[in-house]
């Protein structure tokens, strides 16, 4: 095996190992979401899609933008 495929195989792992982390950090956020979604009244995401969801997205984000001032 030379330089250059051993190379583009550790950069393969590598990329394997990136994403694998980032669906796992996307899984918990999406799941923290949802919950937030179904303990406001609305419906999950996971389930069902809603016209609402915008604002939603944006009443979420900005609890985490206002949480040092409370």
């Amino acid at each position: 095996m030379g330089v250059q495929e051993l190379a583009e195989e550790v950069q393969h792992t590598a990329n394997e190992v990136v994403k694998n982390a980032t669906q796992t950090v996307y899984d918990a956020s999406f799941k923290k979401f949802s919950n937030f979604c179904i303990a406001n009244g609305y419906p999950g995401p996971r389930n069902e899609r809603h016209h609402e969801l915008p604002v939603v997205l944006v009443e979420y984000l900005l609890q985490f933008y206002l949480a040092p001032y409370c």
